[in-house]
């Protein structure tokens, strides 16, 4: 019986990349774990319908930049952006 070096060391390739993207997912998604964002006072005072929006907007904006910088600055403005739209009498 003789030792196969190419698939040995093709089977560690796949549980290193395996182990890089579940590291990779684990810290993009970490910060939402802890909340950022949500404690803010304009983010507490919306109803569901309104979470719902601005949790989408900021969502689809985090693509473009940092996670953490995204949800913990910009969730508050697009919060207070979504129920200003939501309660004003111009709809």
């Amino acid at each position: 019986m003789s030792f196969n070096f190419e698939k040995k060391l093709d089977n560690e390739l796949h549980r290193l990349a395996f182990l890089l993207i579940c590291w990779l997912d684990e810290a993009r998604w970490e910060t939402e774990k802890l909340g950022i964002g949500w404690d803010d006072p304009a983010c507490q005072s919306l109803n569901s319908h309104e979470k719902g929006l601005a949790h989408w907007i900021t969502y689809i904006t985090d693509m473009q930049m940092r996670a953490d910088l995204v949800w913990e600055r910009g969730l508050p403005i697009f919060a207070e952006l979504v129920h200003e739209y939501t309660t004003t009498s111009i709809l």
